[in-house]
Parts: structure tokens; sequence; C-alpha cells
């Protein structure tokens, strides 16, 4: 065993252990709705039931006319004296996603985009700002670098979730404020989502709801930060060109110039289509945890440590390959999500950090 080379243990003065163990008191009394699980966690408080708001939403992809275009529809489906196109819609409701694909084509469009920023007349929601994107993948050289060699449609849904309202992140600051900032952040152990559903569902002629989930080829469920307007597919297809600049650089031994990528945000993956299925089978939920080496993970506790209102932006991005669009709708069709967001508090590490900063003293 070695042994560290730090010397004796920094003990705090009897003025500082006796406000290291009143900070401790405000927790545990902050919340107590946590009941004794603050005990069997060894000092961790979980934040979630009760102090964040729980999300239960259906997200309906919008209106697939107004996503895709009604004149447009209408203007390659007739004319004043017949049909322009023999086959072509004059609507898209009812159809399946092989007809969005055939008319985004016929427009010459490879991608549309929707955004929405109230998503209901409810201010209390804590959801808002649905932006959902649709790739047509067809070999269009404009999407290549998004598409690759997949064909089909490419579609994601973004909303933004509150995870602190300004008046409960002040209060967690505030128990948080005689650390220092650094140790105040790494007093918050983990982020994670309990999740008790998670679907891709759609509508059929009869009214009946099925879960279509398993007929996509790409189910990925992701955090970025908030207020971004690149899709998650542009953000990793930038990340490659941003490597494959920098390994460039090392083999003709320049300086590599990162500046073209400075304003990439951060993203993580929180789960793919392995886990989804695992979802909804209890009435416990699964949790997963925001990647702790992230530098996205790290940004959102610095956000809430300042006291400052925080969200995280969910993004769920899915593929479904040309076959099996004629198997799915837009219109009736969206994404449902039960998801508890949760912050977990080390107590024990704050009260060793402010113990190790009063020595310091």
């Amino acid at each position: 065993m070695t042994r560290s080379n730090a010397g004796p243990p920094k003990v705090c003065s009897p003025k500082m252990c006796l406000s290291n163990m009143w900070l401790l008191l405000l927790l545990v009394s902050a919340f107590t709705a946590q009941g004794c699980a603050f005990f069997e966690s060894a000092g961790e408080v979980t934040l979630g039931k009760g102090q964040i708001p729980r999300v239960t939403e259906e997200l309906a992809w919008p209106d697939i006319d107004e996503m895709t275009g009604s004149a447009l529809a209408g203007r390659v489906g007739s004319r004043n004296d017949g049909p322009l196109i023999n086959g072509a819609p004059t609507t898209l409701k009812k159809g399946t996603l092989a007809h969005v694909q055939g008319i985004l084509s016929l427009a010459g469009d490879c991608q549309r985009v929707f955004r929405k920023a109230q998503l209901t007349d409810d201010d209390t929601k804590s959801v808002k700002n649905l932006a959902v994107r649709v790739t047509n993948c067809t070999g269009d050289a404009r999407c290549a670098y998004l598409c690759g060699d997949f064909r089909g449609l490419e579609m994601e849904a973004a909303v933004e979730i509150e995870l602190f309202d300004e008046e409960d992140a002040k209060k967690l600051a505030k128990q948080l404020a005689d650390a220092s900032p650094e140790a105040a952040v790494e007093a918050i152990v983990q982020i994670r989502l309990q999740f008790f559903k998670l679907e891709l569902y759609q509508t059929g002629d009869d009214g009946k709801r099925e879960n279509v989930t398993d007929r996509l080829s790409l189910f990925d469920l992701i955090l970025t930060e908030t207020g971004v307007q690149r899709s998650v597919a542009e953000i990793v297809a930038l990340e490659a060109e941003r490597d494959a600049a920098l390994r460039k650089a090392e083999e003709d031994g320049t300086e590599f110039d990162p500046s073209p990528w400075a304003t990439l945000p951060s993203w993580v993956k929180v789960l793919d289509r392995r886990y989804v299925t695992d979802i909804g089978a209890t009435p416990k939920g699964e949790r997963y945890e925001i990647d702790p080496s992230s530098a996205l993970l790290k940004s959102i506790k610095q956000t809430v440590v300042k006291g400052e209102s925080t969200s995280l932006r969910l993004v769920q991005r899915i593929r479904v390959e040309r076959p099996d669009l004629y198997d799915l709708r837009f219109d009736g069709a969206g994404f449902s999500i039960d998801v508890q967001p949760e912050v977990v508090v080390s107590v024990l590490q704050l009260i060793k950090n402010l113990g190790t900063g009063a020595g310091s003293e």
C-alpha cells in the first residue's frame, strides 16, 4: 500500500465545523420528502419527485401539410384543368411516410424544419420549444453529409424541459452557498432521468393506437444544450469534419486551427433502442444517468450552482428505412414520454470539501 505525501488531514475550526453541521441539517430538512433515503444512500440526497417536475407528454408530430407546405402538395397534385402529376396527393393527411418522402422529393427538398415555442396554453407546463426536423435521405448531395449511405427518412423531435425554475434553483444554490463553486459543482454527483414510458406511436384509420418503436432502424435519446438550432445529425457531421481536419494537420505537421468548430454545442447520448424495450416493463421505471465525464453535465451543474433556472433539451432522433416507410404515418403519430429528472447531491462530499477548505485557512 502506498502512502500519501499530503501530510496530516486538515481539520476545520470549531466554528467552521458547526457551520458545516448546520449546512448538513439544512440540506436534510430541505428535502424531507426523501424520508430515510438520505441515510440509506450514505449521505446522498436525491432531488426528484416533489422537487423537480415529472414530464408526462405526448408530443404529436405537427400538421403534415403545414410541415411540408400544403400549397406545395396542392401545386404538384393539381392544376385548374386537371392533375399536374398523376397520382400526386393534394394533402398528405392519412398518407404514409413514403408519401412524405415522395412529396419532398418532388419539391426538391432534402430537409424541412418545424418549430413551435409554446406547446399548450398551460403556462405551468415545463415542456416548450418543440423543433421537428425531417431529413429526406434519397442520395441528394445536399444532405449526403447527414445521411451517408442511409436511405429513408430521418426525424428529430426536440423539446426543452425545465429541471429547476429560478425560484427552486435559488433555493438549492442557497444550500450550497457556503462551499466554493468548485466544491458545490463536485457535490452534485449525478443527474439522471427515470423513464416510465418512451415510445413512438401512430393512430390508424380505426382510431386504434399502436407502438411502432420496433419498426425503427435508429432510436436515440440525446441531450444537448438549450437554445441549439442545429440538428444532432449536423453536430455529429461537423464533429467528424473537425476530427478529420485535426488528423490531416497531424499528418502534415501543421498547426490545427479549431476556430471553425469552436461554437459546436455539447451533447450526450442517454440511451438507444437497445434499452427502450426495458422502459415501461415495471412501474418503478428505468434510470439512466447523464455521462458524468461529459462537458454537458458540467455545464448543467454550473448553472444549478449559480442559482439560475436550468433546463435540458431532449432530442429524439429516429430513422425509418425506405421499405418501412409504407407502414408508418406522420399524421396522427408522435412521441410519448414519461420521465422524472433527478439530481443527486452528495452531502458527505460537500461537507468534506468544506472541511478541507476550512483547514487551509
